[in-house]
Protein backbone atom coordinates (compact mmCIF):
# COMPACT_ATOMS: atom_id res chain seq x y z
CA UNK A 1 0.00 0.00 0.00
CA UNK A 2 2.82 2.24 0.81
CA UNK A 3 4.71 1.63 -2.57
CA UNK A 4 1.24 1.97 -4.51
CA UNK A 5 0.44 5.59 -2.75
CA UNK A 6 4.21 6.48 -3.61
CA UNK A 7 3.61 6.07 -6.73
CA UNK A 8 0.33 7.89 -7.07
CA UNK A 9 1.95 10.95 -5.34
CA UNK A 10 4.86 10.59 -7.75
CA UNK A 11 2.35 10.34 -10.83
CA UNK A 12 0.56 13.57 -9.48
CA UNK A 13 4.03 15.65 -9.17
CA UNK A 14 5.42 14.32 -12.35
CA UNK A 15 1.98 15.62 -13.88
CA UNK A 16 1.70 18.86 -12.50
CA UNK A 17 5.42 18.95 -13.61
CA UNK A 18 4.79 18.30 -17.06
CA UNK A 19 1.47 20.53 -17.03
CA UNK A 20 3.72 23.43 -15.72
CA UNK A 21 6.43 23.23 -18.19
CA UNK A 22 3.77 22.92 -20.68
CA UNK A 23 5.64 19.93 -22.58
CA UNK A 24 4.61 16.57 -20.87
CA UNK A 25 2.59 13.58 -22.45
CA UNK A 26 1.04 10.97 -21.67
CA UNK A 27 3.73 8.95 -23.20
CA UNK A 28 6.58 11.00 -21.59
CA UNK A 29 4.57 9.67 -17.57
CA UNK A 30 4.86 6.41 -18.74
CA UNK A 31 8.19 6.55 -19.40
CA UNK A 32 9.21 8.40 -16.49
CA UNK A 33 6.92 5.54 -14.38
CA UNK A 34 8.43 2.74 -15.80
CA UNK A 35 12.05 4.11 -15.24
CA UNK A 36 10.93 4.84 -11.36
CA UNK A 37 9.77 1.08 -10.89
CA UNK A 38 12.84 0.11 -12.25
CA UNK A 39 15.02 1.88 -9.91
CA UNK A 40 12.52 0.73 -7.27
CA UNK A 41 13.09 -2.76 -8.13
CA UNK A 42 16.92 -2.62 -8.17
CA UNK A 43 16.86 -0.74 -4.86
CA UNK A 44 14.68 -3.75 -3.32
CA UNK A 45 17.20 -6.31 -5.02
CA UNK A 46 20.57 -4.11 -3.73
CA UNK A 47 18.77 -4.58 -0.18
CA UNK A 48 18.63 -8.31 -0.66
CA UNK A 49 21.61 -8.43 -2.39
CA UNK A 50 23.18 -6.87 0.41
CA UNK A 51 21.60 -9.27 3.44
CA UNK A 52 22.85 -11.80 1.54
CA UNK A 53 26.34 -11.30 1.52
CA UNK A 54 25.87 -10.07 5.34
CA UNK A 55 24.94 -13.35 6.41
CA UNK A 56 27.61 -14.91 4.15
CA UNK A 57 30.37 -12.68 5.84
CA UNK A 58 28.98 -13.98 8.99
CA UNK A 59 28.94 -17.27 8.34
CA UNK A 60 32.73 -16.98 6.52
CA UNK A 61 33.69 -15.03 9.86
CA UNK A 62 32.75 -18.30 12.21
CA UNK A 63 34.36 -20.08 10.24
CA UNK A 64 37.47 -18.45 10.09
CA UNK A 65 37.13 -18.08 13.71
CA UNK A 66 36.54 -21.76 14.18
CA UNK A 67 40.04 -22.35 11.72
CA UNK A 68 42.46 -20.13 13.81
CA UNK A 69 41.31 -21.91 16.72
CA UNK A 70 42.03 -25.58 15.55
CA UNK A 71 45.12 -23.92 14.05
CA UNK A 72 46.31 -22.48 17.25
CA UNK A 73 45.59 -25.66 18.86
CA UNK A 74 47.69 -27.40 16.53
CA UNK A 75 50.45 -25.01 16.52
CA UNK A 76 50.96 -25.61 20.62
CA UNK A 77 50.91 -29.25 19.84
CA UNK A 78 53.88 -28.90 16.99
CA UNK A 79 55.59 -26.52 19.80
CA UNK A 80 55.41 -29.27 22.40
CA UNK A 81 56.70 -31.93 20.01
CA UNK A 82 59.40 -29.53 18.83
CA UNK A 83 60.31 -28.85 22.41
CA UNK A 84 60.20 -32.53 23.02
CA UNK A 85 62.92 -33.07 20.22
CA UNK A 86 65.16 -30.79 21.09
CA UNK A 87 65.48 -32.25 24.53
CA UNK A 88 65.92 -35.92 23.09
CA UNK A 89 68.33 -34.47 20.50
CA UNK A 90 70.62 -32.53 23.94
CA UNK A 91 70.35 -35.80 25.53
CA UNK A 92 71.94 -37.99 22.80
CA UNK A 93 74.74 -35.31 21.98
CA UNK A 94 75.63 -35.56 26.18
CA UNK A 95 75.46 -39.60 25.72
CA UNK A 96 77.35 -39.28 21.94
CA UNK A 97 79.90 -36.79 23.90
CA UNK A 98 80.81 -39.16 26.52
CA UNK A 99 81.16 -41.94 24.18
CA UNK A 100 83.39 -40.13 22.26
CA UNK A 101 85.44 -39.39 25.75
CA UNK A 102 85.78 -42.87 26.66
CA UNK A 103 86.80 -43.73 23.37
CA UNK A 104 89.44 -41.37 23.15
CA UNK A 105 90.53 -43.28 26.80
CA UNK A 106 90.32 -46.72 25.24
CA UNK A 107 92.28 -45.43 22.23
CA UNK A 108 95.15 -44.32 24.33
CA UNK A 109 94.94 -47.00 26.65
CA UNK A 110 95.69 -49.25 23.42
CA UNK A 111 98.30 -46.94 21.69
CA UNK A 112 100.68 -47.48 24.93
CA UNK A 113 100.11 -51.07 24.56
CA UNK A 114 101.10 -50.93 21.17
CA UNK A 115 104.19 -48.79 21.99
CA UNK A 116 105.10 -50.77 25.11
CA UNK A 117 105.30 -53.63 23.12
CA UNK A 118 106.99 -52.43 20.02
CA UNK A 119 109.78 -50.53 22.45
CA UNK A 120 110.15 -54.23 23.84
CA UNK A 121 110.41 -55.95 20.68
CA UNK A 122 113.45 -53.36 19.48
CA UNK A 123 115.07 -53.68 22.80
CA UNK A 124 115.27 -57.15 21.87
CA UNK A 125 116.58 -57.06 18.39
CA UNK A 126 119.70 -57.10 19.12
CA UNK A 127 120.56 -60.79 20.59
CA UNK A 128 122.28 -61.04 23.76
CA UNK A 129 125.61 -62.39 24.35
CA UNK A 130 125.99 -65.99 24.06
CA UNK A 131 126.55 -67.75 27.33
CA UNK A 132 129.89 -69.56 26.74
CA UNK A 133 128.74 -73.56 26.06
CA UNK A 134 128.29 -75.93 28.22
CA UNK A 135 130.30 -78.84 28.63
CA UNK A 136 129.70 -81.06 26.24
CA UNK A 137 127.62 -84.65 27.30
CA UNK A 138 126.48 -87.53 25.85
CA UNK A 139 122.31 -86.31 25.38
CA UNK A 140 119.65 -88.73 24.75
CA UNK A 141 117.45 -88.63 21.64
CA UNK A 142 114.73 -86.01 21.70
CA UNK A 143 111.29 -88.27 20.97
CA UNK A 144 110.24 -88.08 17.47
CA UNK A 145 106.77 -88.31 18.11
CA UNK A 146 105.14 -84.54 18.71
CA UNK A 147 103.20 -86.13 22.01
CA UNK A 148 106.46 -87.34 23.71
CA UNK A 149 108.36 -84.21 22.79
CA UNK A 150 105.55 -82.16 24.11
CA UNK A 151 105.23 -84.53 27.14
CA UNK A 152 109.15 -84.42 27.75
CA UNK A 153 108.95 -80.00 27.58
CA UNK A 154 106.32 -80.12 29.90
CA UNK A 155 107.61 -82.67 32.24
CA UNK A 156 111.29 -80.51 32.14
CA UNK A 157 108.98 -77.37 33.18
CA UNK A 158 107.43 -78.74 36.49
CA UNK A 159 110.98 -79.91 36.96
CA UNK A 160 112.00 -76.36 36.99
CA UNK A 161 114.56 -76.71 34.62
CA UNK A 162 113.29 -73.33 32.46
CA UNK A 163 115.79 -72.76 30.20
CA UNK A 164 115.92 -76.46 28.86
CA UNK A 165 112.14 -76.83 29.24
CA UNK A 166 112.26 -73.14 26.38
CA UNK A 167 114.57 -75.50 24.17
CA UNK A 168 112.29 -78.24 23.68
CA UNK A 169 109.21 -76.20 22.98
CA UNK A 170 110.57 -74.15 20.61
CA UNK A 171 112.08 -77.36 18.84
CA UNK A 172 108.51 -78.68 18.71
CA UNK A 173 107.84 -75.98 17.46
CA UNK A 174 110.32 -76.32 14.70
CA UNK A 175 109.31 -79.20 13.89
CA UNK A 176 105.68 -79.85 14.50
CA UNK A 177 104.73 -75.88 13.46
CA UNK A 178 100.75 -76.95 13.00
CA UNK A 179 100.32 -79.66 15.43
CA UNK A 180 97.11 -79.19 17.32
CA UNK A 181 99.53 -78.40 20.64
CA UNK A 182 101.24 -75.97 18.98
CA UNK A 183 99.57 -72.96 20.35
CA UNK A 184 100.54 -74.42 24.11
CA UNK A 185 103.83 -74.71 23.25
CA UNK A 186 104.03 -71.26 21.95
CA UNK A 187 102.54 -70.04 25.57
CA UNK A 188 104.98 -72.10 27.69
CA UNK A 189 107.73 -70.99 26.02
CA UNK A 190 106.57 -67.69 27.51
CA UNK A 191 106.14 -69.39 30.75
CA UNK A 192 109.37 -69.82 30.85
CA UNK A 193 110.83 -66.88 30.46
CA UNK A 194 107.92 -65.28 33.04
CA UNK A 195 109.19 -67.96 35.71
CA UNK A 196 113.28 -66.69 35.04
CA UNK A 197 112.22 -62.78 35.77
CA UNK A 198 112.44 -62.11 31.97
CA UNK A 199 109.22 -60.48 31.20
CA UNK A 200 109.78 -58.20 28.78
CA UNK A 201 110.81 -61.70 26.69
CA UNK A 202 107.55 -63.29 28.11
CA UNK A 203 105.09 -60.47 27.05
CA UNK A 204 106.72 -61.02 23.73
CA UNK A 205 106.50 -64.65 23.20
CA UNK A 206 102.54 -64.15 25.03
CA UNK A 207 101.68 -61.90 22.22
CA UNK A 208 102.52 -64.55 19.84
CA UNK A 209 99.58 -67.06 20.79
CA UNK A 210 97.81 -63.76 20.57
CA UNK A 211 98.59 -62.96 17.32
CA UNK A 212 99.22 -66.20 15.92
CA UNK A 213 96.66 -68.71 17.58
CA UNK A 214 93.81 -66.30 18.44
CA UNK A 215 91.19 -69.11 18.56
CA UNK A 216 93.33 -71.42 21.08
CA UNK A 217 92.18 -71.89 24.23
CA UNK A 218 95.50 -70.17 25.64
CA UNK A 219 94.22 -66.80 24.90
CA UNK A 220 93.04 -65.85 28.25
CA UNK A 221 95.99 -67.54 29.89
CA UNK A 222 98.25 -65.46 27.60
CA UNK A 223 96.50 -61.93 28.18
CA UNK A 224 96.35 -62.42 31.96
CA UNK A 225 99.97 -63.61 31.90
CA UNK A 226 100.82 -60.69 29.68
CA UNK A 227 99.17 -58.13 31.95
CA UNK A 228 100.63 -59.59 34.74
CA UNK A 229 103.83 -59.26 33.20
CA UNK A 230 103.47 -55.58 32.77
CA UNK A 231 102.48 -54.51 36.13
CA UNK A 232 106.06 -56.58 36.76
CA UNK A 233 107.81 -53.61 34.99
CA UNK A 234 105.74 -50.95 36.73
CA UNK A 235 103.74 -50.43 33.66
CA UNK A 236 100.04 -50.32 35.84
CA UNK A 237 98.64 -48.78 33.59
CA UNK A 238 99.30 -51.17 30.47
CA UNK A 239 99.00 -54.12 32.96
CA UNK A 240 95.69 -52.69 34.28
CA UNK A 241 94.35 -52.41 30.73
CA UNK A 242 95.27 -55.99 29.39
CA UNK A 243 93.42 -57.14 32.55
CA UNK A 244 90.12 -55.31 31.82
CA UNK A 245 90.65 -56.64 28.32
CA UNK A 246 90.61 -60.16 29.28
CA UNK A 247 87.52 -59.52 31.95
CA UNK A 248 85.54 -58.31 29.03
CA UNK A 249 86.34 -60.41 26.43
CA UNK A 250 86.66 -63.64 28.74
CA UNK A 251 84.38 -62.97 31.31
CA UNK A 252 83.63 -66.28 32.49
CA UNK A 253 86.96 -67.98 32.61
CA UNK A 254 89.25 -68.64 35.57
CA UNK A 255 91.99 -66.30 34.41
CA UNK A 256 89.39 -63.61 34.13
CA UNK A 257 88.63 -64.22 37.99
CA UNK A 258 92.12 -64.01 38.88
CA UNK A 259 91.98 -60.97 37.30
CA UNK A 260 89.34 -59.16 38.64
CA UNK A 261 91.57 -60.53 42.04
CA UNK A 262 94.52 -58.09 40.95
CA UNK A 263 92.69 -55.02 39.53
CA UNK A 264 92.52 -52.96 42.61
CA UNK A 265 88.86 -51.90 44.07
CA UNK A 266 86.75 -49.20 42.75
CA UNK A 267 87.83 -47.13 45.72
CA UNK A 268 91.30 -47.03 45.15
CA UNK A 269 90.80 -46.52 41.62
Amino acid sequence: MRVCSGRKMKKIWFFFAFCFLGCATKEDLSKLEFRIYNLETQIRQLRENQENTSSQLKKFDEKLNRISSYNEGELNALKEVLSSLKADQQEKAEVLQKLVLKLGTIERNLNEVEKSIKDLKEAKTAPPPSPPPPPRTEQPPLPTDPTELYRLALETFRQEDFQKAQQLFSQFLSQFPNHELASNAQFWIGECFYKQGDYERAILEYEKVLNRYPKSPKVPAALLKQGLSFLALGEEMTGQYLLQKLIKEYPTTPEAELARQKLPSPKKR
